[in-house]
Order: C-alpha cells, then sequence, then structure tokens
C-alpha cells in the first residue's frame, strides 16, 4: 500500500465515515479484485479533495453498471455486497461522490471527489 499526500489540509467532513468508504473499496481491492498492490494519492482540486486509489486486481465487470445504486451480488461468502452501496451514500451525505474506471494498463482506479478540505499554512 502506498499513500501520496500533496499538501496538508484539513478535511470538512464525517472522518469515520470517509475512514469507512476507503477501507471498504481497499478491502474490495483485496478480496474481490485480488489486488497486490494498491495506491492511494489524495490531492486538491481547487476546495475539493481528490482520492485515486488505484489497484492491480481484477476489476469490475458487468457489475459496474450498477455501482452504488443498489448492493451487489457478493461471491465471498464473508462479505454481503452492501459495502459500496453504502459508501456510495455516505459519499453523497458528504457531498463527495466516487467513479470507476479501467485505465490503458489493466489498472482499476477509484476516485472519490467532492470533500470539502481547508488547505493548512506551512
Amino acid at each position: 500500500l502506498k499513500i501520496e499526500l500533496q499538501k496538508d489540509a484539513k478535511i470538512n467532513a464525517d472522518k469515520r465515515a470517509l475512514q469507512a468508504v476507503i477501507r471498504n473499496i481497499l478491502q474490495n481491492s483485496i478480496i474481490h479484485g485480488e489486488a497486490t498492490s494498491i495506491s492511494v494519492v489524495c490531492t486538491q482540486d481547487g476546495s475539493k479533495l481528490r482520492i485515486e486509489l488505484t489497484d492491480n486486481g481484477k476489476g469490475l465487470g458487468k457489475e459496474i453498471l450498477h455501482l452504488g445504486k443498489q448492493p451487489l451480488k457478493s461471491k465471498n461468502a464473508q462479505t454481503n455486497g452492501i459495502g459500496l452501496y453504502l459508501s456510495a451514500e455516505l459519499l453523497r451525505r458528504m457531498g463527495g461522490r466516487y467513479s470507476y474506471e479501467k485505465d490503458p494498463h489493466f489498472k482499476n482506479i477509484i476516485s472519490i471527489d467532492g470533500i470539502a478540505i481547508e488547505l493548512r499554512k506551512t
């Protein structure tokens, strides 16, 4: 797991909810996507936070159509398929959202956008 921070900032959101969202995405990458490498990059987009989580796992197939709109059917007996749906709802409540894409190098990218931040003076 590699985490990069560009600047120090105060996040104006429910920190526990944001932690739950990130934890859920990381767990999905490992458990369902079988990722062996995950990169987390946090950047500023105006007064908003952007978090990009990139992994080398299998990624999403046709379930991408339902991402965040309804619980997904879990293929693992230890999970229930509701995590990404709840994550989408938590992000909506904080003014954010997430999106998924697969890049040309077969990496999966989940981006979290729209969370308000205040940059700290250094």
